[in-house]
């Protein structure tokens, strides 16, 4: 969406749940995770929804024809496999692919009563678990559903549950079956969110580049070499990471 970016999602979704947690409302966080998710998107079914979305003509036509034909090989032990062909996945790397993606998942959202976000392939959906928690868990059966009807899998061991509030009665959650693992803080988009909301163990990771950053720069100044000097400004860069939700 336009004038939306990595920092509106994070600053979106924490200011919702301290907001609640402050009204004495928990909040479930379930973060979702597809396996391989841009390579796994049929090339057949990308295309009828951007028909139905209103794509057509030259446009169309132009993206079919980059999905289109694409082959890949297998590496192993210095020698390639023949190549093959693929209808499935969207180019990772290429500015189309998170586009292409988003626009396939987009009606993942459909007839939920809980709160879902996205960004690229990163989903969460969340609700309160005292008085929706039917909603959410119900909520998470229609993305199953949706996840079979569209040729998506998600990945049960790489999902995991956030339980936010002192008063949060910790109920659990299941995916095709499986009970979704609970965690005390999780990373999302870069930045670790706690289940208390503080902003300790983001810090501390921070912390702890850091220190090895400021390592970096000293042997730059007194080795200094081209590839050493690149390094240290790409971390300082990273540092900056998201500091207007963590600082």
């Amino acid at each position: 969406m336009p004038g939306r970016s990595v920092i509106s999602k994070l600053l979106e979704c924490t200011n919702s749940w301290t907001l609640s947690v402050d009204r004495g409302n928990p909040v479930d966080v379930v973060y979702l995770d597809f396996k391989k998710a841009f390579d796994c998107v049929p090339h057949g079914r990308l295309i009828h929804k951007l028909e139905f979305y209103g794509v057509r003509g030259q446009l169309l036509n132009w993206i079919t024809d980059f999905l289109s034909g694409r082959g890949c090989r297998v590496l192993v032990g210095g020698e390639y496999s023949e190549r093959y062909h693929t209808s499935r996945g969207v180019p990772q790397g290429s500015v189309l692919a998170p586009l292409l993606f988003n626009i396939y998942t987009a009606d993942i959202a459909l007839g939920l009563d809980s709160q879902i976000s996205s960004f690229e392939d990163d989903t969460m959906i969340y609700n309160n678990p005292v008085t929706h928690f039917n909603e959410l868990a119900s909520d998470l059966q229609r993305i199953e559903r949706w996840c079979k009807d569209w040729l998506l899998d998600l990945n049960e061991n790489k999902c995991s549950i956030l339980h936010i509030g002192t008063n949060n009665p910790r109920r659990h959650y299941t995916l095709n079956n499986q009970m979704i693992k609970t965690v005390s803080s999780q990373e999302d988009l870069g930045v670790v969110v706690s289940a208390d909301l503080r902003r300790a163990p983001h810090v501390g990771k921070v912390v702890k580049r850091v220190n090895s950053m400021s390592y970096m720069i000293s042997r730059t100044f007194t080795n200094p070499s081209p590839k050493l000097l690149e390094k240290s400004t790409r971390s300082t860069l990273d540092l900056l990471w998201t500091m207007q939700q963590w600082c």
